[in-house]
């Protein structure tokens, strides 16, 4: 029988150090108690692993200039200002980036490195699925592995590492205080014959193949030095130098994008052009009517609509003081609500709002707006409070528009509070608010004084539709099962028909209570119903044009 590489102490010695180390401790354990002790040391090499690939490509993206800039901006959103990111995210950014490479042909300097291609977020048996789903698995409780499945995993381990000819033709390399450029492995070396110049020292890099390009892997990753003068690869957030892995912004390629990141952090942002661009249709005269009557009578008013059914049509003729008269507002901003977007923040929102207040309070220089220090140490509530109270002072209002405020009713990361708390804070003070939302998709309750509720048009936006529809699909492969068996059955349905339905397509057998939760995922897609006389909730689409968004994503209608 075949030894595994990576009890092969020559094999693990030529390996980036973080990978090698924890190969070492597998191998280690494997000796001293046997193969079915090693679920926790696989986990850590898997982590490992998976860790080197996603610094790797980070710093591939900046050396390639960032040639992408959506994916520029989710590297900085992503990255910024936390302290850890969790496995699953880190693999999720590392896959982003390699489609960029992918799809522009762009060339590597780890030779190989787009050889892992990471499978897509819903492919459950694509080896990098399974082996974070092991390492997930272990890590959350299930101490207990079989022999089989430790060996199965660890061999799809050694697969990924060998198809990575970069991990052992081009090492990690630093200039250390003599001067000498050294390869990290197991048994330092000293480097030679490459063209291009070293790095500053102690600034980990990686010579291309053919030794005239570098790439500079400080500061996602540092090195440290023991009292034996040995040298080794960290993390710089495993040493609390979160300061350092913020340095990463400062290069060329990511510093608009960081700045603009900030700015948008600290509420310097307007959507107001963004919300015009997905006005698509102008009201109904009831709809108007209500809605005028809502914003002219109340503080908070929500909006409710079906994806494509012209919410932001709703608040841009607010916007442009179609419906009601909006003069007594001594400023109106707007803001769009995006996964990942700075505006989806507690903190941010705050911010937006305070600015908003600022602008009011410039018009009456008789009530000047307090300093307010340190903003960044400042939480929500302290910030919101600071602008109803001065706006109460001088008698100001203001009109914030907030477009998809469901996706505001989840924390954002490192936060307690979310944006729909804020609004609830802002109950009975100078700031009206009128946000907008999907049926069924609120997380928690949104605070509103009255609600106007929009009628479905004879056509939805496709559009719309379709990039609503886009992350629901993408969050969960039994969401798309779901609806296309609610579109082949052609009828009101109910849960247990439904399951009937997916039982008899086939595929991975689901239970009723997940099938029950799918369907209230999927309320902004959906209408529902109790027949007369009682009997089980009917679902199905809320317009047919939810098919076509559905086929729009290659799900098979």
């Amino acid at each position: 029988m075949q030894t595994p590489l990576t009890l092969d102490p020559a094999w693990r010695a030529r390996l980036p150090m973080p990978i090698a180390s924890a190969a070492t401790h597998l191998a280690d354990e494997t000796r001293a108690h046997g193969a079915h002790s090693t679920a926790d040391e696989l986990s850590s090499l898997i982590e490992a692993l998976f860790d080197h690939v996603y610094r790797l490509w980070l710093a591939e993206f900046v050396h390639a200039g960032a040639p992408d800039a959506a994916v520029a901006r989710q590297v900085v959103s992503r990255i910024w200002g936390r302290s850890k990111m969790l496995i699953g995210q880190r693999v999720g950014l590392a896959r982003l980036i390699r489609e960029v490479f992918v799809s522009q042909g762009l060339p590597t300097v780890v030779a190989g490195l787009a050889a892992v291609d990471f499978g897509t977020m819903s492919d459950h048996a694509h080896p990098v699925s399974r082996l974070i789903e092991f390492r997930n698995g272990f890590m959350h409780g299930g101490f207990a592995e079989t022999v089989a499945r430790i060996e199965e995993h660890r061999a799809l381990v050694e697969t990924l590492i060998e198809r990575v000819p970069g991990f052992v033709a081009q090492p990690v390399m630093v200039v250390v205080n003599d001067g000498r450029v050294v390869a990290l492995r197991e048994h330092e070396e000293v480097a030679e014959g490459f063209a291009v110049a070293p790095a500053e020292p102690f600034a980990p890099f990686v010579v291309s193949a053919d030794g005239h390009a570098r790439l500079d892997l400080y500061p996602l990753w540092t090195v440290l030095t023991d009292a034996d003068g040995k040298h080794t690869l960290a993390p710089p957030e495993a040493q609390g130098q979160q300061h350092t892995v913020d340095a990463f912004f400062q290069r060329e390629a990511l510093r608009q994008y960081a700045e603009r990141w900030e700015n948008e952090r600290m509420g310097r942002f307007d959507h107001t052009d963004s919300l015009k661009a997905r006005a698509w249709r102008a009201l109904e005269p009831g709809e108007a009517s209500a809605l005028k009557a809502a914003v002219d009578a109340v503080q908070l008013v929500l909006v409710e609509g079906h994806p494509g059914c012209g919410k932001a049509s709703a608040l841009a003729a607010l916007l442009d003081g179609e419906l009601a008269d909006t003069s007594r507002f001594a400023d109106i901003a707007a803001v769009v609500v995006e996964p990942g977007e700075p505006a989806q923040s507690a903190t941010t929102f705050a911010h937006f709002v305070l600015r908003a207040a600022e602008r009011a309070l410039a018009r009456a220089p008789e009530f000047p707006m307090p300093v307010v220090k340190n903003r960044n140490d400042k939480d929500s509530r302290t910030l919101t409070k600071l602008a109803a109270e001065s706006l109460a002072r001088a008698n100001r209002r203001v009109l914030i528009l907030i477009e998809d405020a469901h996706l505001g009713t989840l924390e954002a990361p490192n936060e307690q509070d979310t944006l729909a708390s804020v609004v609830r804070s802002l109950a009975g003070t100078h700031v009206h608010v009128v946000a907008t939302a999907h049926p069924g998709a609120m997380a928690t309750p949104f605070a509103h004084d009255r609600k106007v509720t929009l009628s479905v048009p004879s056509t939805p936006s496709q559009a719309r539709l379709t990039s609503a529809l886009a992350p629901t699909l993408r969050g969960s492969a039994l969401h798309a099962r779901v609806l296309t068996s609610l579109h082949r059955l052609g009828r009101p349905s109910d849960l247990f028909t439904v399951c009937d339905a997916l039982e008899a397509e086939g595929g991975e057998p689901v239970l009723e209570p997940a099938v029950e939760r799918a369907l209230a995922d999927l309320r902004p897609f959906l209408r529902s119903h109790r027949p007369h006389g009682g009997g089980e909730r009917l679902y199905e689409f809320f317009h047919p044009e939810v098919a076509l968004a559905l086929s729009a994503h290659g799900a098979s209608t």
